[in-house]
């Protein structure tokens, strides 16, 4: 059956007489239909295929919107490991920085371990040189130790040769001095110059009666002379007696102080005892006589042969020279230490 389709707008409207050609007229025939159905078919196809890829298309968008934020996600957390790498960096840098001054600070202990070493060889050949001098030591502290026996045994034999001398000396001094209490007096009441020669060249001590105190050239540099304590070592207070031949008369000096010799200056009552090498005159000349009063017997008084004036304390700190007055303070003991 052939039937023909027309579109048409009303069904009162009457075909046009002019025919447009690109209007194709369909026809039922069954090869119309399988076109129809071929292209349902590949309309359902198409459509098919676009909902395929309209849904390929949202998953695509979904893993796109879904790697985007795994992106974001992976920038934080770049930014993140970003911000730790230069945290890291610093921390290196500062790491490193110290690691330096480690390195700086080991060498300088390397170097001075090394000086260390060196000094603990150097001591080690001191303590072989020290081993080796104390062995040189003990030896020579053995012979030395014998060397000081034998003087010991030569100090005790010394000590007692002089301990026997001492007591011979003492027992001779004594028997001198009552002796010498006993001559006969001289003239001027027995006070003018009656001491023995045998103190010629004799080394004594003069000490006086009231103060105890000796005669002392000690005073003003040497040049005046005091009474002065005995002091153990002043060997300046030991004083020397000498005999002028022919003349009777005695120089009193000090052999420590160049031999200088007791003067006085001028005539007393008060005057400085003084001290020279040599002086002219009879200023530094003295008798030398034992007064035999009852109230000082056995005592000495020294007189200047030029002024005939008497040495004498003033104030226990200086000499003066004076005439006689028969006090005690013109006495003196003269105590021999050593005879010619």
């Amino acid at each position: 059956m052939e039937t023909t389709l027309q579109t048409q707008h009303s069904s009162n409207r009457q075909p046009s007489a002019d025919v447009d050609s690109s209007v194709s007229v369909f026809r039922y025939d069954s090869n119309n239909v399988a076109a129809i159905q071929n292209a349902r078919l590949q309309r359902k196809r198409a459509e098919e295929a676009a909902r395929r890829h309209a849904e390929e298309m949202e998953a695509a968008a979904r893993n796109l919107a879904s790697e985007i934020g795994s992106k974001e996600q992976a920038v934080k957390e770049l930014i993140a490991l970003r911000s730790e790498y230069d945290a890291l960096q610093s921390k290196y840098s500062s790491v490193n920085s110290s690691l330096k001054g480690l390195e700086t600070s080991l060498k300088a202990k390397n170097d001075e371990l090394a000086g260390v070493k060196r000094e603990v060889e150097i001591a080690k050949k001191e303590v072989v040189d020290i081993r080796s001098d104390c062995e040189t030591l003990r030896t020579s502290q053995s012979s030395s130790n014998n060397t000081l026996l034998i003087a010991n045994n030569e100090k005790t034999r010394l000590m007692t040769q002089i301990k026997g001398l001492t007591s011979y000396m003492n027992f001779a001094l004594a028997t001198s001095i009552r002796e010498m209490e006993s001559l006969p007096s001289n003239t001027n009441n027995g006070l003018e110059n009656c001491l023995p020669s045998r103190y010629n060249g004799s080394m004594v001590f003069i000490v006086n009666l009231k103060n105890g105190m000796l005669l002392d050239p000690r005073k003003d540099s040497g040049t005046t002379v005091q009474s002065w304590t005995y002091s153990e070592g002043f060997a300046d207070q030991m004083l020397k007696l000498s005999k002028i031949d022919g003349s009777g008369v005695w120089v009193i000096s000090c052999p420590l102080m160049n031999s200088k010799r007791f003067y006085f200056g001028s005539e007393g009552p008060s005057v400085e005892l003084k001290t020279a090498p040599s002086l002219p005159g009879s200023q530094d000349y003295w008798f030398i006589g034992r007064d035999s009063s009852s109230s000082h017997k056995g005592s000495w008084v020294i007189k200047n042969v030029q002024f005939k004036t008497y040495i004498g304390p003033y104030d226990g700190t200086s000499e003066v020279g004076y005439l006689l007055s028969g006090a005690i303070a013109e006495r003196w003991a003269i105590i021999p230490i050593t005879f010619a």
